[in-house]
C-alpha cells in the first residue's frame, strides 16, 4: 500500500469516530441486554476488525478493519466498566477501575514494539493483527465461561436515560 503520510495517520483516528456515534446507543442496548453480551459481542467484532486486514490486507480491507475495530473498542469501552463495577466489592471499586485502565494502556503501549519483534523474528509485522485477534477470541471464550451476576439493570437503566439527556444538551450546543 503506498499512502501519504496523512492518509495514513487519518485511517486509525477514524476509528475514534464511531466512539461519538455509537456510545450512547451501545449504552442503551447494554441497559436492556447485559453488561456481559454486549462486551462480548464487543469484543467479537474486535477480532473480527483485527483478523481482516490480517487475511485480506487491501486498503479497502484495511479500512473494514479499521471501522470494525472502532465499532469493536466503543462496545468494549462502553460495557467494560460498568460490568466490573459489578462484579468488584464496593470499597475496591476505584482501584479496580484504574488497574483496568493500566492493563488497557499495556495493551496499548506493546502494539508498537511487537509489530518490530514480529517483524523482525517472522519479517511480518501484520502477525500483530492475528495476535491481538487471537486475544480478543480468547477473552470472548474466557468471559463466555464465566458466572457473573449484574446487579440492578432497571436501575442502570434510569441512569443511562438521565446522562442520555445530558448528551442530547452537549451535542445541541
Amino acid at each position: 500500500m503506498n499512502l501519504s503520510a496523512t492518509l495514513a495517520q487519518l485511517i486509525p483516528s477514524a476509528a475514534f469516530l464511531w466512539f461519538l456515534l455509537l456510545s450512547v446507543p451501545v449504552g442503551v442496548m447494554q441497559s436492556r441486554l447485559s453488561k456481559r453480551f454486549m462486551l462480548n459481542i464487543g469484543m467479537e467484532v474486535t477480532a473480527l476488525g483485527l483478523l481482516v486486514p490480517y487475511f485480506f490486507y487491501t486498503f479497502e480491507m484495511v479500512l473494514v478493519g479499521f471501522a470494525m475495530l472502532g465499532i469493536g473498542n466503543t462496545i468494549v469501552q462502553v460495557s467494560a466498566n460498568p460490568l466490573l463495577v459489578d462484579v468488584v466489592p464496593g470499597n475496591r471499586t476505584s482501584s479496580f477501575l484504574s488497574f483496568s485502565q493500566f492493563v488497557k494502556a499495556i495493551g496499548s503501549m506493546i502494539g508498537a514494539p511487537l509489530a518490530a519483534g514480529l517483524a523482525a523474528w517472522f519479517g511480518d509485522w501484520k502477525l500483530l493483527f492475528l495476535v491481538f485477534g487471537v486475544v480478543s477470541i480468547l477473552s470472548v471464550l474466557w468471559l463466555g465461561s464465566v458466572k457473573i451476576d449484574e446487579k440492578n439493570r432497571q436501575r442502570s437503566r434510569l441512569l443511562l436515560y438521565h446522562h442520555s439527556g445530558c448528551w442530547v444538551q452537549v451535542l445541541s450546543l
